[in-house]
């Protein structure tokens, strides 16, 4: 008796598990803008494109879009921005906002991690670089932060979480 249910258990968990992560909870998260640029997403969920940012003076405001978790019905934990050289593997984080505990305006594209928030440190004109969202509720997240992704969004990254651009000649 003890084995059968907890094999209905596991059962059950490894079903709930699968459900967690749904195109509902995760297809209207995106990174919007940067500075006036629009980054925004156009297509469905599975063929989403999102254009890449062009030149770029900085520093400069990443604008990002976010709705609660529609499937989950729970509030977001953790919001992460990161960058890197295109030619590089390593991610710089840029901010990391942990517990969201304020009401969000979700109708809107927000710089969410502030003004002028992405200034990397020895970035020259001409450099390119990548840039991305990952968020995180109880239950899913959109991307693994562990795994590399492209500018056009791989292993589990979509496009509209990730976007590039290159550094242009004016430093604010």
């Amino acid at each position: 008796m003890k084995k059968l249910l907890t094999i209905i258990l596991l059962g059950l968990a490894i079903t709930s598990q699968a459900c967690w992560f749904t195109s509902a909870d995760w297809q209207a998260v995106w990174i919007d803008r940067i500075n006036n640029t629009s980054v925004a997403p156009t297509g469905s969920w599975g063929a989403i494109t999102a254009p890449e940012a062009g030149t770029i003076n900085i520093p400069a405001t990443v604008y990002i879009k976010v709705t609660p978790s529609t499937t989950n019905a729970i509030s977001i934990d953790e919001v992460r921005l990161q960058w890197k050289y295109s030619t590089s593997t390593t991610w710089t984080t840029i901010n990391v906002i942990k517990d969201v505990t304020w009401t969000i305006n979700y109708s809107k594209p927000l710089a969410f991690f502030g003004k002028y928030n992405l200034n990397p440190a020895g970035a020259r004109s001409g450099d390119t670089i990548l840039i991305r969202l990952q968020v995180v509720d109880a239950l899913s997240v959109n991307a693994q932060i562990d795994v590399d992704t492209t500018a056009e969004g791989t292993n589990g990254w979509e496009d509209q979480w990730v976007t590039s651009m290159t550094i242009g000649q004016v430093r604010r």
